[in-house]
Parts: structure tokens; C-alpha cells; sequence
């Protein structure tokens, strides 16, 4: 199941993109543009010695 819980964090930042303005056009870029950088539990991949904490809930 930890897939579907990074799938729905990926909906609610798509959602939010929305909200700030973006377009619904750029969704599928903005998509890409989150599992570049998110693994399958919807974590934030970061570099070697980056340290950073989750806001998503």
C-alpha cells in the first residue's frame, strides 16, 4: 500500500499547484516533475548529506 499513499500525495501537491495558479495544462509536466523527485513511498529524494523532513501528511 505504500504506493497508493505517495500516489495521493502526489494528487494533493497537484492540487495545490493548481490552487497557487498553475495550469491545469501543466499537469502532466508537474506530475513527471514529482516522481522525478519522490520515491514510491512519496518521499522527497534528496542528495548525499541533504537533510530535509516530510511535510506531507
Amino acid at each position: 500500500m505504500p504506493k497508493k499513499k505517495a500516489i495521493m500525495a502526489c494528487a494533493r501537491w497537484l492540487a495545490y499547484c493548481l490552487q497557487i495558479g498553475w495550469k491545469r495544462s501543466d499537469l502532466d509536466r508537474l506530475e513527471t516533475l514529482w516522481w522525478e523527485y519522490h520515491d514510491d513511498n512519496g518521499e522527497l529524494l534528496m542528495g548525499p548529506g541533504v537533510k530535509t523532513r516530510s511535510v506531507l501528511q
